[in-house]
């Protein structure tokens, strides 16, 4: 996702193909003059129809006007994925990146 704007309610990435990738790293960089409150979730799918948003326990938060996280993934066991962001903040401005790695242990 590059420049994704922070504003709208929710943001969804293009999907990634990540078959026969056994490490998947997720960067999201986020900044703006108005602090973003919200959530980012990684969807899989196996066909781009059906997308289903990952559990893990807890939600990665992005807050606040300037900030960066990370999340690394291991042995992915689907085609597809894509980030999504929903904002919890109606009054945020800014701009979300998100750089997707995939990487086979073999390379």
């Amino acid at each position: 996702m590059v420049n994704g704007d922070l504003s709208q309610a929710l943001l969804t990435s293009l999907p990634t193909e990540v078959r026969n990738m056994d490490v998947v790293t997720f960067k999201a960089v986020w900044s703006g003059a108005q602090a973003t409150n919200g959530d980012f979730s990684i969807d899989v799918s196996d066909d781009q129809i059906n997308w289903y948003s990952l559990d893990f326990g807890q939600a990665m938060p992005l807050d606040g006007a300037i900030g960066s996280s990370h999340m690394i993934i291991s042995e992915i066991g689907f085609k597809f994925l894509r980030c999504s962001y929903s904002q919890s903040n109606p009054s945020a401005t800014g701009l979300l990146n998100i750089t997707v790695f995939a990487t086979d242990k073999a390379a």
